[in-house]
């Protein structure tokens, strides 16, 4: 402090407990400071950076990466208005398709043989 500046920066980052949360990092300026989360986390608060789970996971073309923090997981999936397929891509799901397919032959039960994709393959073709 000087007599033309009576004001003396604090480093909030050097505080003991520290300001900003593990896995991230603390910047100072005068006056203030700053929080940068790490590779991996992401920011919850200004000063407290949580895991962000799908950050290491890279997913097969067409699925998206969901978070799960009641357990804790990221996984590769779908979106709401389709089912995955052999863990490698995404199909629509039509339930009128499938009460359709089911009503008339017995192989088309199982959404995934072959048989089935070729029909809602041909339904998506002609009909949408």
């Amino acid at each position: 402090a000087s007599a033309s500046d009576p004001c003396t920066n604090i480093n909030e980052c050097t505080a003991s407990p520290r300001i900003c949360s593990i896995h991230s990092t603390c910047n100072d300026s005068d006056g203030s400071f700053l929080c940068t989360c790490g590779f991996g986390f992401r920011k919850l608060t200004a000063t407290i950076c949580e895991h962000q789970l799908c950050s290491n996971i890279t997913c097969a073309p067409g699925l998206i990466c969901s978070e799960d923090m009641q357990t804790g997981i990221g996984m590769c999936g779908c979106r709401g208005n389709q089912h995955l397929f052999n863990n490698t891509r995404c199909l629509p799901k039509f339930p009128f398709v499938q009460r359709t397919i089911k009503a008339f032959r017995e192989e088309y039960n199982n959404l995934t043989s072959p048989v089935t994709l070729a029909f809602i393959a041909e339904f998506v073709r002609t009909e949408l």
